[in-house]
């Protein structure tokens, strides 16, 4: 390593190491500096940067007014990985050439690939100084522009690319991404049809296809579109659990159990798999295989919906006729989320299950405060009754 780095040194500032030792330089014509170039492209081709190095430092070493030797050594130290070096031959590239666009361009890929996102955007902001007509640079400036949390920037970047690249689908999809995060699903729409009419199989078009669709609560549309994307080969978690969850939605069941299932297999169910998995089998009625995925769920659970997995659960309970573990699970979901809905069932439950009916009236007075009117006319019907009966037992006491 410390010998490359010396000899690389001395190249640089065109010293030769025969002419330290007092000998008159090798007379090298220029077929063997082009025989030693094409050894070193050879070497290229085949991704052995190393080897191309030792014959590129041997040809800038008799010949160092060659800016393409610079630039070559620079590109392969960067495919090696050493950015370092690389940055310090393209700067050496830049210092004759200032406005060299295959430095700029490699300086920014660099910067990307150890996420200095700043510095890459400087270098593509650059390239567009000198081709504003140049979508690649658009795109890659678009990407950078996002990465440093500059949106708008980012948007325009990709609309421009697209103006100039109609084809592109990676910047279609990435608009599309952007559309439906910011929920302008007319215009996501819009790009996905123009995508998708170019290329009916692109799997990254497909899968936001199937978000617009569960944006829009088209379940049948979200099975189509995940459908045909397994079949292209893809298995995204993500996605499949999206199609679990569309399948439940449109009563298939089974179908939605099966995909489920293949993310627990997979050891990468979350808490939310579990969640669906409970509930379909709760509406299967298979109540033990429901509490198991609910307790589960819970067990996972680090969501804001952890008061909807207790609240499902104490349905499994009040199925299998154990009504205190329910009241309790309706306390606990209580916990985590202040639903009048909730509420009113845990009233319900307490108003069947205990004798002291003081309990119930309180919860039953609690929901009407609410002003939840879901249940408001049973609650009512409720706590005018208990009043009487709660009056009754302290008088019989």
């Amino acid at each position: 390593m410390i010998l490359r780095k010396l000899t690389t040194t001395l190249a640089l500032i065109g010293i030769s190491i025969l002419t330290l030792t007092g000998q008159a330089p090798d007379s090298t014509d220029q077929s063997d500096l082009n025989g030693w170039y094409r050894q070193a492209q050879r070497h290229i081709e085949q991704f052995r940067f190393d080897e191309a190095l030792s014959w590129l430092i041997k040809c800038y070493n008799k010949d160092d007014d060659r800016i393409d030797y610079l630039a070559k050594i620079a590109y392969c130290h960067q495919q090696m990985g050493r950015y370092q070096d690389a940055r310090m031959y393209y700067g050496e590239v830049l210092k004759r050439d200032s406005i060299n666009i295959n430095a700029i361009n490699s300086l920014a890929a660099i910067a990307t690939r150890v996420r200095n996102y700043q510095q890459a955007e400087t270098y593509y902001d650059q390239l567009l100084a000198l081709d504003t007509t140049n979508a690649y640079y658009y795109k890659q400036g678009a990407f950078t522009a996002l990465r440093v949390n500059k949106t708008l920037k980012g948007i325009g970047l990709f609309l421009r690319a697209h103006d100039l690249n109609p084809a592109d689908m990676e910047v279609l999809d990435q608009l599309t991404s952007i559309y439906l995060s910011l929920d302008q699903l007319d215009f996501a729409e819009q790009l996905l049809r123009k995508g998708l009419s170019r290329a009916p199989n692109n799997i990254a078009l497909l899968q936001n296809q199937a978000r617009l669709h569960q944006k829009r609560n088209e379940h049948t549309g979200i099975v189509e579109s995940i459908e045909k994307t397994m079949a292209l080969g893809d298995t995204n978690d993500y996605y499949q659990m999206m199609l679990g969850v569309a399948y439940l939605k449109i009563d298939s069941l089974d179908q939605g159990i099966w995909h489920l299932d293949k993310i627990v297999e997979r050891n990468e169910a979350t808490d939310k798999t579990h969640h669906y998995l409970g509930l379909a089998h709760f509406y299967k009625k298979n109540y033990e295989k429901a509490d198991e995925h609910l307790s589960l769920a819970i067990e996972l659970g680090v969501s804001p919906k952890m008061g909807d997995y207790y609240e499902d659960l104490a349905q499994v309970k009040l199925k299998t006729r154990n009504r205190p573990q329910a009241i309790a699970l309706y306390k606990k979901a209580l916990e985590f989320k202040q639903d009048p809905e909730t509420l009113y069932l845990l009233a319900n439950q307490s108003d069947i299950y205990y004798r002291d009916k003081s309990i119930a009236l309180r919860l039953y007075r609690e929901y009407v405060a609410s002003g939840d009117s879901t249940y408001m006319t049973d609650a009512e019907a409720r706590i005018k009754h208990l009043r009487e009966v709660v009056h009754q037992q302290a008088g019989g006491e």
